[in-house]
């Protein structure tokens, strides 16, 4: 038997566990310091409405992947008009709502309502490589914003399911 072979796995073992237990202990304080930075800092009213072009039948993964297009493209326009809320929103502080919108037609009503609002907006064309034609507007993203002001922008709109 190879006495040394298991000597030194023994002593990497040992070596990761504490090095393990080590990380873990730092991610659990830092979590904890995190949640109680939330806990006093002020509440911000942050919602994001995601509107689903339902008339394309996309599935399932294609309209998370569409929405999360949206999403990032709504937080690096916020990141740059408002700093703040972009760090509010990176929480986890920011709600998020999806409905659905029958035509190509309703986005750009919609988008409409928000630029007269000055809300940050994004419509996501696709480019057409997986289940729909390219160019076809899949998403429009508004916000973050107040759940009033949203509420001005898909008053009448259903969930999307």
């Amino acid at each position: 038997m190879d006495y040394p072979w298991i000597i030194k796995q023994l002593a990497l073992a040992a070596v990761g566990t504490i090095v393990g237990y080590a990380i873990g202990k730092l991610a659990k304080k830092t979590l904890k310091n995190n949640e109680e930075k939330k806990q006093d800092g002020e509440q911000i009213d942050c919602h994001i409405a995601l509107m689903i072009n339902s008339s394309l039948k996309m599935g399932k993964g294609k309209v998370a992947a569409q929405c999360g297009h949206s999403v990032v493209a709504l937080m690096k326009q916020t990141r740059k008009v408002s700093p703040h809320l972009y760090e509010a929103c990176a929480r986890g502080a920011c709600r998020m709502q999806l409905y659905a919108v029958d035509s190509s037609d309703d986005f750009k009503r919609l988008k409409v309502a928000a630029n007269q609002l000055s809300l940050t907006n994004y419509v996501v064309a696709d480019a057409g490589r997986t289940q729909i034609a390219s160019g076809s507007l899949t998403v429009l993203g508004v916000g973050p914003a107040s759940a009033d002001v949203i509420k001005q922008i898909v008053a009448g709109l259903p969930t999307y399911k």
